[in-house]
């Protein structure tokens, strides 16, 4: 009977086939923010991913397939440690692509720097003690991991693609280059490793959009108003 989108880029997606744009509903995902503070300490953290005290921790927590941009960030990460040597990226997730990218880190000689801790289903407990989140996607609906970063008070370094553009906000939780712009995501992590201020004025500004704009209140607030809305709808006649 109607449609939801999670972003404004999937409704497009469902209008070009042909679908009414009165069938079509445009409701964000929603986390609770709370649930996003990490439980775990900075050191308790560090200990449990071999990291130093000074070291700048990147993650990036996503399914090892193309669309979501390990390959290009790998290659950004060569200047990224070049002009940051105590940076530190940890690659969260499982999937048919993780061996190719295991294998580009070796042959780049990025060992060192690159760390794989494989699928951590309690990713909300320490992603908050992290410095960033790189989420270097091709394509996205709207991507959840986003909103769980920022509601940790992490800034994000990310291609503007699909609908991470909604999920963030460009110059105020996040820093976005265009998805075919290699050099502007090493330029974007690189600014962040080296301006300890920016993270946190773009991590307190994420939190705070976080618990206002994608709460699981306002979610259901507004499925409700659709349920109201389909359930009322006069039947249609033969």
């Amino acid at each position: 009977d109607h449609i939801v989108a999670i972003s404004a880029r999937v409704r497009d997606q469902i209008l070009t086939k042909g679908v009414p744009a009165e069938s079509v509903s445009l409701i964000y995902s929603a986390i609770d923010a709370d649930d996003c503070i990490p439980q775990w300490s900075r050191d308790q953290f560090r200990e449990a991913f071999g990291l130093a005290a000074a070291d700048i921790v990147v993650v990036c927590a996503a399914q090892f397939i193309r669309r979501k941009g390990h390959k290009a960030l790998i290659e950004a990460w060569q200047a990224v440690v070049h002009a940051c040597p105590n940076a530190r990226l940890l690659l969260f997730g499982r999937g048919p692509g993780e061996l190719e990218i295991e294998a580009l880190v070796r042959r780049l000689k990025l060992d060192d720097s690159v760390h794989f801790p494989g699928f951590r289903e309690d990713l909300r407990a320490f992603l908050g003690c992290a410095d960033m989140l790189a989420h270097p996607a091709s394509a996205e609906g709207l991507g959840v991991v986003l909103l769980e970063a920022q509601a940790a008070g992490l800034p994000v370094v990310a291609f503007e693609a699909g609908g991470v553009g909604e999920a963030v906000v460009a110059d105020e939780t996040a820093l976005l280059a265009d998805p075919d712009d290699q050099a502007g995501l090493q330029t974007a992590l690189i600014r962040l490793c080296q301006d300890p201020g920016l993270r946190g004025r773009l991590g307190h500004a994420g939190r705070q959009r976080v618990q206002a704009e994608f709460s699981p209140g306002k979610m259901a607030e507004s499925y409700y108003a659709l349920y109201q809305q389909v359930l009322n709808r006069e039947p249609a006649t033969a």
